[in-house]
């Protein structure tokens, strides 16, 4: 038996879990140490690298140099940061930049700094900032530049508490409060605690109010209050014994703050002095891709941004759709399986999960703590296919795939009896145990390979429920009359009325719109009128009414992303859960489709498995798929009012980026900015690039757009976001885009006037003998 504990499930079920995107040099980034990060006031995200400086739109990299005549040394971007004017500033090692966002390129501040960092603003909007191991301040009004340096120590960063204080930090673990108009020092001794020394010093102090936050190297981080000038230490020590070493920290809330250090991610409570450390985990795709963390930042939809030396960029979404993910990823809070089937909880509140490919394993959501029962557990099952399973008492029944009917007990784990295939009256006609059901009489049904069975406590047997076909019984159900209803694979659906042993069979007829859609079913729902609701392999969804006599068909003609259903649950408030081949979807009893939830929205993957999903009495579900598990509780779920700006991001002619140019280019500034353009007549073929300046889940944003003069209707592009237009008839046209995301259209819309100019000929009187009609295409 191997029992495993989790590390964030173990604080409780409903604790937060934390799920990261990579971005690395393979996805454009140009090198994959990141130092810092920032989102700009058009909501780009912004990330200085070892490597030159990237800007970000949720879909793409691109890469700006310093303007520097020095080539051979590299554009290693130490700090970015956004003024309250919206300037981008950029600290560098060499000197200080800022963004010019008409002409997109950094412009070098002054020929006279050099090694930028640490920049920030004070209230009357004056930039500070680290160079030469001193404090630089510009006031950006009258124009002037002052620089403070301390007359013994070299200073590393510098921050403004609330008050409109200056303090900088030292390499040998002093605060320095500035007295900007004599320009002396204060010092206080942060380490006063304890000894020093070489390769201990303040990496980087934040002030959040009248708190100043202090990154070091030796000693974690500590709270320094400017008021009473007294510091105490918030996080000192790695759980393994050793010093935090701390780069970077950001304010997420009035007390918690995200740490970046060399041994990952600390998320950390100052009020109560607990935190949390999310770490490089080898096996796990969601896990940062590197400990060392240099920067962390925040965006406007509340996402945090992570940088690491090795790893990239790591992107944290906020979690309006918190889906917890259960996965084999061989850590101590793993499921063993991939492909999860059977999901159900006993009466202590354990979660048992089946699994095709690794057994049975058993969660209890209060603890964290997964046992796993395999072939390989001595006395436990037999099989590690699992399908039907059922909890009765103190007993688990676990179907397998050609391997007969497993009874263990539940709380040990140890097999009580297990039936094999036979041609005994009671024994098992098949050894393919699919499905199995209690019902409210106690009453046990087995669904098998061959046929409906009900077990025979006297004989501890098996009678053959006669009427059903002999076919695969792949989910049966009791509905609220206590009459059974079963699912096949290839011969429809039937019910079986125990009070009256009688049996109806309901099949696909072409020639009856009011039939089952397909034969091949997966699953049985009844939703809280009683209407029943069958998953359906090919055919969609169906819902039979009360009466029991005809269905009701829902395919991807009604919204349905899949016409392969795996299984429906009921949610508390009524509304239909339904699992699919492409995704999860939310649903109302009249069969409208309300949601639809893909792997861009935090599922491991958008296929599910068959008869795979569960209700807990808190209202939390569960559904299996072929990569593991999910489960959420969709009362839990945030809507998102957050509506992006779009933006037209590139603009070529024959396939060629326009350059920027005053002179020699139809763009004169940043196609960010550009409200028209003015295009010679053999440059009529072109692109467009836009983007919704989204990155919770950028993968399902929806775009329309309509070139005004040619197209009369809105064109709706799924996914794409590159458009094509080739041989323009000369004239003035409107180029007009719109993005959706979560499903609804933003008001705003992107307009872009494009002038095409005739050929001279057309303008001197000459006549041409071609016709040309305007053509568009699209990259799909």
């Amino acid at each position: 038996m191997k029992v495993t504990l989790g590390l964030l499930l173990c604080m409780n079920c409903s604790a937060q879990q934390y799920y990261f995107h990579h971005y690395q040099v393979e996805d454009g980034l140009s090198n994959n140490t990141v130092f810092s990060s920032v989102q700009d006031q058009q909501g780009f995200m912004w990330f200085g690298t070892k490597e030159g400086l990237n800007r970000f739109d949720g879909y793409s990299f691109k890469l700006y140099r310093l303007d520097d005549k020095n080539e051979q040394q590299l554009d290693q971007i130490y700090n970015l940061f956004k003024d309250s004017k919206g300037t981008l500033w950029i600290g560098s090692q060499k000197g200080l930049f800022y963004f010019d966002t008409l002409k997109e390129r950094p412009v070098r501040f002054s020929d006279t700094l050099r090694e930028a960092w640490s920049i920030t603003e004070d209230t009357a909007g004056q930039l500070w900032f680290i160079c030469q191991n001193a404090i630089c301040r510009y006031n950006p009004i009258s124009k002037q530049l002052k620089r403070f340096a301390h007359p013994r120590y070299a200073l590393t960063s510098v921050c403004i508490t609330e008050d409109g204080a200056t303090w900088a930090s030292t390499y040998n673990g002093y605060l320095q409060k500035l007295d900007t108009a004599t320009g002396a020092f204060t010092g206080y001794n942060v380490f006063a605690d304890r000894p020093g020394g070489i390769g201990c010093y303040i990496h980087r102090v934040i002030a959040a109010g009248m708190r100043i936050m202090v990154c070091t190297s030796c000693d974690g981080v500590k709270e320094f209050n400017a008021n009473d000038c007294k510091t105490r230490n918030l996080l000192t020590y790695n759980t393994d014994g050793t010093k935090v070493y701390v780069h970077d920290i950001l304010q997420n809330g009035p007390n918690e703050f995200w740490v970046a250090s060399e041994s990952g991610v600390h998320i950390l409570n100052s009020e109560t002095g607990k935190s949390i450390n999310l770490h490089k985990k080898f096996m796990d795709p969601y896990s940062i891709s590197d400990d060392a963390i240099y920067t962390i930042s925040r965006d406007s939809e509340g996402g945090i941004w992570v940088g690491t030396y090795f790893g990239g960029v790591n992107y944290c979404p906020f979690p309006y759709t918190p889906f917890r993910k259960y996965y084999p990823d061989y850590s101590q809070n793993a499921i063993s399986g991939s492909a999860v089937r059977e999901i159900l909880s006993d009466s202590d509140g354990m979660l048992w999960i089946g699994t095709e490919d690794a057994g049975l394993n058993r969660l209890d959501p209060k603890t964290g703590v997964v046992t796993n029962f395999s072939p390989k557990t001595p006395n436990s099952i037999t099989y590690s296919n699992i399908h039907g399973v059922l909890i009765n008492g103190d007993e688990v029944w676990a179907g397998t795939h050609e391997h007969g009917l497993d009874i263990i007990n539940r709380k040990t784990g140890k097999l009580m009896r297990h039936y094999n295939a036979g041609t005994g009256p009671h024994d098992l006609p098949h050894n393919f145990v699919v499905s199995l059901l209690k019902t409210r009489s106690n009453d046990i049904y087995v669904g098998s390979g061959g046929g409906l069975l009900r077990y025979n406590k006297a004989v501890e047997g098996f009678d053959r429920v006669s009427g059903p076909p002999n076919m695969t019984t792949s989910s049966l159900l009791e509905d609220h009359a206590g009459v059974i209803w079963g699912t096949t694979h290839g011969e429809g659906v039937f019910c079986y009325d125990p009070a009256a042993s009688t049996t109806r069979r309901f099949l696909y007829d072409d020639t009856n719109p009011y039939s089952i859609s397909a034969n091949t079913a997966n699953a049985i729902c009844e939703d809280t009128g009683h209407n029943l609701w069958f998953a359906t392999e090919g055919g969609g969804l169906c819902k039979m009414d009360r009466s029991r006599n005809k269905f009701q068909r829902f395919t991807m003609k009604d919204g349905l992303p899949s016409n392969f259903i795996f299984k429906i649950v009921t949610a508390r408030n009524g509304h239909l859960w339904i699992s699919t081949s492409k995704g999860l979807v939310e649903a109302d009893t009249s069969g409208k489709i309300l949601n639809k939830y893909t792997k861009a929205n935090g599922l491991l993957n958008d296929q599910f498995n068959y008869n795979s999903g569960y209700r807990d009495s808190t209202g939390r579900m569960y559904f299996g798929s072929i990569k593991g598990m999910i489960s959420f509780n969709p009362e839990e779920f945030i809507a998102s009012d957050f509506q992006p700006m779009v933006y037209i991001t590139g603009f070529q002619v024959h396939n060629r980026e326009l350059a920027i140019s005053p002179d020699s280019s139809p763009l004169k500034q940043s196609i960010l900015f550009t409200q028209q353009i003015t295009l010679p007549h053999d440059a009529s073929s072109f692109s467009i690039d836009f983007a919704a300046l989204s990155y919770n889940a950028p993968e399902i944003t929806q775009y329309k757009y309509m070139l005004d003069g040619l197209d009369k209707d809105w064109i709706h592009l799924p996914t794409n976001r590159k458009v094509y237009f080739t041989n323009l008839s000369p004239g003035l046209y409107t180029f007009r885009i719109k993005a959706s995301t979560s499903g609804k259209w933003g008001p705003e819309e992107k307009q872009l006037r494009i002038r095409i100019l005739p050929p001279f000929w057309a303008t001197t009187g000459l006549i041409c003998c071609t016709s040309r009609s305007p053509r568009q295409s699209l990259i799909m």
